[in-house]
């Protein structure tokens, strides 16, 4: 029983170890494009990160990461199960919506484009989409509970 319990404390480390990974590839190349990793929003001309030699810093580092060959022990998903692969949340998550991109979601939604390729393209879930859409009144039920919903 304690190899077990070895075992399966292992498989968390691997995946929380991937999962800081991933966060730090999307942390560093927001910087190297001169943005705020948090907001998205461009960081000012006199911010140190903006300077030639840290922005060539960030990408040798940035490379660096994205080279690593991966750890054969590490899609180890949340849950534990080693069948089911880990799965990162897209690029856009948890931003806020621009002006803009909510005008390019309508545009693509009226002309019929499938949900999920408009996900794609916006670097956002299925579920954001729907959520999106309801909230701008172009579907009538996102087709899950959303909240703030009474």
């Amino acid at each position: 029983m304690p190899a077990l319990l070895l075992r399966l404390k292992r498989q968390q480390s691997n995946a929380v170890a991937c999962m800081d990974t991933a966060i730090a590839i999307r942390t560093l190349d927001a910087l190297a494009q001169g943005r705020d990793p948090v907001t998205a929003k461009s960081l000012p001309d006199s911010s140190p990160y903006n300077q030639p030699v840290v922005l060539r810093s960030l990408f040798i580092a940035l490379k660096a990461l994205e080279s690593q060959p991966a750890d054969p022990a590490v899609p180890v998903a949340s849950s534990g199960r080693p069948d089911k692969p880990l799965r990162l949340p897209p690029a856009n998550a948890g931003k806020p919506w621009t002006t803009e991109e909510d005008q390019q979601l309508c545009d693509a939604f009226e002309k019929g484009v499938a949900v999920k390729e408009i996900a794609v393209r916006h670097s956002r879930s299925t579920t954001a989409l729907n959520a999106r859409l309801f909230k701008l009144g172009k579907i009538a039920d996102p087709g899950m509970p959303l909240r703030g919903r009474g």
